[in-house]
């Protein structure tokens, strides 16, 4: 990928997570660029980067599970198991957005809610 094309990826992954969260991350089918994504993170390598990545793998692995649980939640069992991975989901969402800003701006770029908060201020 060239360099546009990757600072497009990480805005889009923002964008995503952060206008409709992890849950609306994966059911956009988001998770496809996971490798691409991943891949341009592990280029630069920073701890940030290190950071977002095991967010975004741990995220992937629980969409699977939801996936393939989401037609069978009328089982005791697979329902709690269900709403443990939906709670899963929301606490790498908030880990996400704790880091969002910093993340963004060291790829010189602004993080979706700061961009959201800046035009509901009309700055």
């Amino acid at each position: 990928m060239n360099e546009s094309k990757d600072l497009e990826l990480i805005a889009y992954f923002d964008y995503q997570v952060l206008n409709f969260g992890m849950q609306g991350w994966l059911f956009n089918g988001c998770y496809k660029y996971i490798f691409d994504y991943m891949d341009v993170l592990e280029n630069r390598n920073s701890d940030l980067d290190t950071k977002v990545i095991s967010i975004f793998q741990e995220v992937t692995i629980i969409g699977m599970e939801l996936f393939k649980y989401q037609n069978i939640t009328d089982i005791v069992d697979v329902k709690f198991f269900y709403q443990q991975l939906e709670i899963k989901l929301k606490e790498y969402e908030k880990a996400y957005a704790k880091i969002a800003q910093l993340f963004m701006n060291s790829y010189d770029m602004e993080d979706y809610d700061s961009k959201f908060n800046k035009a509901l201020c009309g700055e």
